[in-house]
């Protein structure tokens, strides 16, 4: 169970976590120019990244970074995810001699 879980469970929710927060970057950055008039509170961060091209590109970047490290580190191991085959049988051997 432990192997399971260290093997292919880890390793897919930290791939899945590292591109859920790279595509959250990408929402702030893309929805805060157009959402931080509307909404009915305030907060300096969210000014930030509707106004501040450093965050904004930072913050690109950061997330540019995040899916990079998903995609080489927390990629589940293909061997994993293939299925299990059941046993093969040898191919014939139809070769004659010694």
């Amino acid at each position: 169970m432990w192997q399971e879980l260290r093997d292919y469970w880890l390793p897919l929710m930290l791939f899945a976590g590292a591109l859920l927060a790279a595509v959250v970057l990408f929402a702030l950055v893309i929805a805060m120019p157009f959402l931080v008039g509307q909404l009915p509170f305030t907060h300096v961060l969210l000014d930030l990244f509707a106004e501040d091209a450093v965050v904004r590109r930072s913050s690109i970047a950061g997330a540019i970074g995040l899916i990079v490290t998903a995609f080489v580190f927390f990629r589940p191991n293909a061997s994993v995810l293939a299925r299990k085959s059941s046993a093969k049988k040898p191919p014939p051997d139809a070769m004659a001699g010694a």
